[in-house]
């Protein structure tokens, strides 16, 4: 029985050893990326390094992950997981062609995200519910299908302020106007060099907080020619930077048209999340501010309330000092004592 154990540790041991200078032959063997850090943050730059898979053996500690131009062509969720602080993912100009749909399931650090320059075909719709993600670059992936990602994405809870899907679509693929529904962060969206077949109002009435539209080299038809004008009305009211449609009707023809109800919904949606978010941030403000305030009061008090301390016993250890010089000074002193004629114990020894 003992001869059993002993052979099953020794197994064991040898088990261990193998597979850690398995693991170690495999990474002196990989390609190795310059480990440094960036404002603060700690950086893998893995760029044109040749990586045919994503790499095995980078610390999992990093917060970017610089992968731009290699020649990947898949990503798994094991290649991602142990990265849980991984904040800055760049896989543009790759060869990656498809993702499945847990792949970022666990970044829940990651705040922008580069899948640029691919052969993607989609999008897991969990990259729009990423609970940090702010920045998403899906550029230049011609066989991408935003519609059908989008669908099943909504509603998009990611905090997205700027989207890339320029360059996504052609004349042999052209799509309708991608619609996002309500994302009361979206600042920036870029969808130049497409070809959309149909634009209505109700594709950016769930933008509300819109700043910059991207537009260049775009060929957009309108159902209605009168959309249009709606469409141009409104990016101008809401004071979005865009270069103006080309509307083939009339403006005196689009007078009477008007938003629908329904679409103006999805915009009073967009307002309200907008209004609590704004509300909440100012709330946090004003909490910090009360906080910090009630800080800085505690200190002046304890600190008054230390130099005051330390004022009056120095004070009182004064006062105290010169009552007690002036009550000495008022004892008489004996003569004896002074003469030392006078013992104050007997020598008893003395003859």
């Amino acid at each position: 029985m003992e001869g059993k154990l002993i052979r099953l540790v020794l197994v064991m041991i040898m088990w261990h050893v193998e597979t850690s200078w398995c693991s170690a032959v495999d990474c002196r063997r990989e390609v190795r990326c310059r480990i440094s850090y960036t404002h603060r943050m700690k950086a893998a730059d893995c760029f044109r390094k040749e990586f045919k898979e994503f790499p095995k053996c980078l610390p999992t500690d990093i917060e970017v992950l610089e992968l731009t131009y290699n020649r990947i062509r898949t990503v798994t969720q094991d290649d991602l997981s142990k990265f849980s602080y991984l904040k800055f993912l760049y896989l543009q100009d790759n060869l990656i062609s498809e993702l499945d749909d847990d792949v970022f399931s666990e970044m829940d650090e990651l705040m922008t995200l580069d899948l640029s320059i691919n052969a993607l075909r989609s999008v897991p719709a969990t990259v729009f519910q990423l609970p940090s993600l702010k920045t998403l670059y899906l550029s230049q992936n011609r066989n991408i299908n935003i519609i059908d990602t989008l669908e099943g994405a909504r509603p998009i809870n990611s905090p997205l302020t700027q989207v890339d899907i320029s360059y996504t679509t052609g004349k042999e693929d052209a799509t309708e106007f991608p619609y996002f529904g309500p994302m009361p962060f979206l600042a920036s969206l870029n969808v130049s060099g497409n070809q959309y077949y149909s634009l209505k109002p109700k594709h950016f009435l769930g933008l509300c907080r819109l700043q910059i539209l991207i537009t260049d080299n775009v060929t957009i038809d309108f159902d209605d020619p009168c959309d249009c004008w709606i469409v141009n009305k409104w990016l101008l009211d809401n004071e979005v930077r865009f270069t103006p449609f080309y509307c083939n009707a009339g403006r005196s023809k689009c007078l009477n048209h008007t938003i629908p109800d329904e679409d103006q919904k999805v915009f009073q949606q967009c307002n309200a999340v907008n209004a609590e978010i704004q509300r909440q941030h100012k709330m946090y403000k004003l909490s910090v501010g009360l906080i910090v305030f009630f800080i800085v009061l505690l200190l002046c008090i304890t600190l008054y309330f230390t130099v005051f301390r330390r004022h009056c016993m120095k004070h009182c250890c004064k006062k105290s000092t010169r009552k007690t010089r002036a009550k000495d000074e008022s004892i008489p002193v004996s003569s004896a004592l002074l003469s030392n004629t006078q013992k104050s114990v007997p020598n008893e020894y003395v003859l």
